[in-house]
């Protein structure tokens, strides 16, 4: 380390190059109600005082390394097998861990464009290949050209950030059909 007057000259170069990631513009002033950073504008139940302290007394425990209790319940109200369940310390950590899982220079990763843009830093800090579908003006799914670009990974915004629009769930289900066919699986 002789010579280094910096830590982030020990960082690879391609992430010494990289941009901050920056969240979409916050508002300013009165008479707005901010929705954009999954903030409660709104008081607590007062149920949650006392939901909150209890579980401050297991703070001193190490928690389950599976989130099994969390992981069942959600696979209860959905239907489905708790093996098919992830949880993480927010949706960017599950992000990241995808892109960390399924993105390499070799199997490319495809965005919507406008869309959220960590996918594009996660993908970036990676190293990472990046493929971006431009929506055009009528900002329908682009079904054709998100199962042709030949991405190993899609991640799909609904609704999307930054636009709103909810996607007709008849797009995501002809969005689905069409992998399943182009993957072979149809």
């Amino acid at each position: 380390m002789s010579g280094v007057t910096q830590f982030s000259e020990l960082a690879l170069p391609h992430i010494r190059s990289l941009q901050a990631y920056v969240p979409g513009v916050q508002p300013v002033g009165e008479g707005w109600t901010k929705l954009n950073t999954n903030e409660l504008p709104y008081p607590c139940s007062p149920k949650v005082g006392p939901a909150v302290m209890a579980e401050v007394a297991k703070l001193p425990l190490y928690p389950n390394p599976t989130s099994a209790a969390l992981r069942e319940g959600i696979a209860q109200y959905h239907g489905v097998s708790a093996d098919r369940v992830i949880v993480g310390n927010g949706s960017d950590d599950i992000l990241n861990l995808l892109v960390r899982a399924f993105n390499s220079k070799e199997s490319a990763t495809v965005v919507t464009v406008p869309s959220y843009s960590l996918y594009q830093t996660l993908i970036a800090i990676r190293g990472g290949t990046l493929i971006e579908v431009p929506f055009d003006a009528s900002i329908k799914l682009p079904v054709d050209a998100l199962v042709s670009c030949g991405a190993r990974m899609l991640f799909l915004t609904s609704p999307n950030a930054p636009t709103g629009i909810s996607f007709p769930k008849e797009s995501v289900r002809d969005l689905v059909f069409a992998i399943r066919w182009y993957c072979g699986d149809g």
